[in-house]
């Protein structure tokens, strides 16, 4: 059975008009943050890192996120804490290793260097524990996410009209060759 939640909705008539319906997930460490979002209606899959606590506020007030994913075991700023739709998941979810095996299978690649995030480690800590987050609650083939995109400078000062225009000059436009070896780790 599908489960709806604020970020998983795709039925238009319950959706804001004009507004993206994104499903963020954020990983912390030590360099920072890691983001992944999703707006399921599109199968636009975003990633992007931000270094310090207040370039992710200032993410997080330009996504403004109808659902957003953390790990349990972080003490996350109160501009975090206080967001619409928070879910906190346990911290396995964000292992790196693991979101990278599980973005590899969900993609069918054996590494992640096609889509160019393989220097965005929280990223993609982040991609992968929303990737599982999408998969246990829509039960279902997710063919219209067919990559990752990664949100650069350049894309973030546009505004949400044109950067769904003309989309992200990083998106692999193809879908990388399966492979029958396993996923080789960065």
């Amino acid at each position: 059975m599908r489960v709806i939640t604020p970020g998983t909705v795709t039925d238009e008539a319950l959706l804001e008009e004009r507004r993206d319906n994104f499903l963020l997930c954020i990983a912390a460490g030590r360099s920072g943050y890691g983001l992944a979002w999703v707006d399921l209606t599109s199968g636009r899959f975003l990633l992007s890192e931000a270094a310090t606590p207040e370039a992710l506020a200032s993410e997080l007030a330009r996504l403004q996120p109808a659902e957003t994913l953390v790990a349990e075991d972080v003490a996350w700023p109160r501009f975090v804490t206080e967001l619409p739709g928070l879910r906190k998941r346990g911290p396995w979810h964000f292992d790196g290793d693991t979101a990278t095996r599980q973005l590899c299978r969900f993609f069918g690649t054996r590494d992640l260097s096609g889509f160019g995030c393989e220097g965005l480690p929280l990223a993609v800590a982040a991609a992968g524990a929303l990737l599982g987050y999408v998969e246990e609650t829509q039960k279902s083939a997710l063919p219209h996410l067919s990559g990752l995109a990664i949100e650069n400078a350049s894309m973030k000062a546009s505004g949400p009209a044109t950067r769904s225009h003309i989309g992200s000059p990083c998106r692999n436009k193809r879908k990388p060759e399966p492979s029958n070896r396993p996923c080789r780790l960065p």
